[in-house]
């Protein structure tokens, strides 16, 4: 199985893609898929070789990497939000053989490698002429096996992980995300977030594998978006939480048309309970299907439904992500065993699924510690299932503490802190203890005019909420907690 298959056609002229005030029907988006792998391949790129992308959401992401699926090349997208130095680390890492680049991003971007400085196609300004220069290549014949593409992981102390999805295991996530949320021809489908990360992608490359028609906002806005659906009559859409939650008072307030819409889902980052239950208590809740997974598994693992959305009598239930999708094996193990664990205990998430990652790029001894011989992947997040099989996430997997034979999640410890009135936020980090091997120190931010009092109470709040075990050993009392873009904790900074 591979990418292309159900994906480019000759014989419509339906329209594929609407980007900005532009479109262009199949038969034109797939003579540019064409053209663009000639380009590529009169770069000089061949079957095997790494073709970077740094772009905002635009058609040319989606074509170069189709182009690089009909010559064999691997496609690997660049956010553009990174700093040059993220960029340059991950360009460093994947060493592509050619660049696609927009010109203010190019410009930033040529600085490194200097080895890509002949190797740089630029959107908007030489994009066109190139596709219109190109001479055709045939289409190579490739396995299901053979990698379509290489997305970043966040940045971690060991820099960020390249994970290589193969043609089958991106096919296999599209057509679980078509078939749950009815894509299908006559579908209009809007893509708001970054191309670069992976539930983004898969929906976009999820639409064009079942004819529907793609929207791309590579600019979004409440406004825009909310406009584009009553415009575009928009079926489907994918956005990150932060413009869901803007949607949702945008729709209420502006008295917005959304009655062409069928699934707006959502995802990619964590979301909290009372936010998801404010969004779905407005005219967007009736289509709000939240989607749960990880770079490692294309984005796509379990499906929070509409109907548990809608139905206020499982509201306990939007504090979960869903439950697995088709194909998706799902169990919880313990921390320092490695056994199941019965249902409602906490451990570690693992998947056994089509489409999993084949690897990290030139990474072994991690991939071995992520991906069993067995195929079982662990997803590094903390969490439980409970009786009806929905999964509830508690903490990462890199963020427990192991004090002598106790595992502590700080995630549970830091929501009991938070509850004390005078605690404003709260992150457990732990330090190394020469008998027990951690201890958890707990960095707390008081409210105003509060730290002599929490000095004298907070202990003794945790000893009635908390098991002695789990008891920070220590208090630092801060101002703010560091947090990066998606809003967690960087602990490394409070040590």
């Amino acid at each position: 199985m591979d990418v292309l298959s159900c994906v480019l056609r000759t014989d419509s002229s339906d329209v594929a893609i609407i980007c900005g005030d532009r479109s262009w029907n199949w038969r034109a988006f797939t003579a540019r898929v064409r053209a663009a792998a000639g380009t590529l391949h009169g770069f000089g790129v061949r079957a095997g070789d790494r073709v970077a992308f740094a772009s905002r959401p635009s058609v040319e992401h989606l074509e170069v990497a189709l182009a690089c699926a009909w010559i064999g090349a691997v496609f690997v997208p660049v956010d553009v939000r990174l700093s040059a130095a993220a960029v340059a680390e991950i360009l460093s890492d994947s060493r592509p053989s050619a660049l696609v680049a927009s010109i203010d991003d190019a410009r930033k971007l040529l600085g490194v490698p200097r080895a890509l400085r002949r190797a740089v196609i630029e959107i908007e300004y030489d994009y066109e002429r190139f596709l219109a220069d190109a001479v055709a290549v045939p289409q190579i014949e490739l396995d299901g096996d053979h990698p379509f593409c290489q997305l970043y992981t966040a940045g971690t102390a060991a820099g960020p992980k390249g994970v290589v999805l193969s043609h089958t295991a991106v096919a296999e996530a599209c057509d679980v995300l078509g078939a749950a949320t009815k894509l299908g021809t006559g579908s209009v489908s809007m893509v708001t977030a970054p191309l670069s990360g992976a539930a983004a992608f898969v929906h976009a490359l999820a639409a064009l594998r079942h004819g529907a028609t793609t929207v791309l906002l590579p600019n979004p806005s409440t406004e825009t978006l909310l406009g584009a659906v009553e415009k575009f009559q928009v079926t489907h859409a994918f956005a990150l939480p932060s413009l869901v939650t803007a949607m949702s008072a945008g729709a209420e307030a502006a008295g917005s048309d959304l009655s062409s819409l069928r699934c707006l889902l959502y995802g990619s980052s964590p979301v909290p309970p009372s936010v998801v239950h404010a969004c779905a208590t407005t005219p967007l809740g009736t289509y709000m299907n939240q989607v749960y997974g990880c770079t490692e598994a294309a984005g796509v693992l379990t499906l929070l439904g509409a109907a548990e959305h809608r139905e206020s009598a499982h509201r306990d239930r939007l504090a979960s992500v869903g439950r697995p999708l088709p194909g998706v094996c799902l169990r919880i193990t313990d921390p320092l065993s490695g056994a199941e664990v019965p249902v409602g205990e906490p451990g570690l998430v693992e998947v056994h699924t089509p489409h999993t990652m084949s690897r990290y790029w030139d990474r072994p001894e991690q991939t071995a510690a992520t991906l069993s011989d067995s195929g079982w992947l662990r997803v590094g997040d903390i969490g439980f299932l409970d009786a009806e099989g929905y999964l509830f996430l508690i903490d990462r997997a890199n963020d427990l503490i192991i004090r002598g034979g106790d595992v502590l999640y700080p995630g549970k410890i830091e929501r009991v802190l938070c509850e004390h009135p005078l605690v404003v936020d709260a992150a457990l980090v732990a330090v190394h203890d020469a008998q027990l091997g951690e201890m958890a120190i707990a960095f707390v931010v008081p409210a105003a005019g509060a730290a002599a009092r929490l000095q004298e109470g907070l202990d003794s709040f945790c000893q009635e909420h908390l098991l002695p075990s789990e008891r920070p050993c220590g208090y630092r009392f801060v101002d703010a907690l560091p947090r990066g873009d998606s809003g967690r904790v960087l602990r490394g900074r409070l040590v």
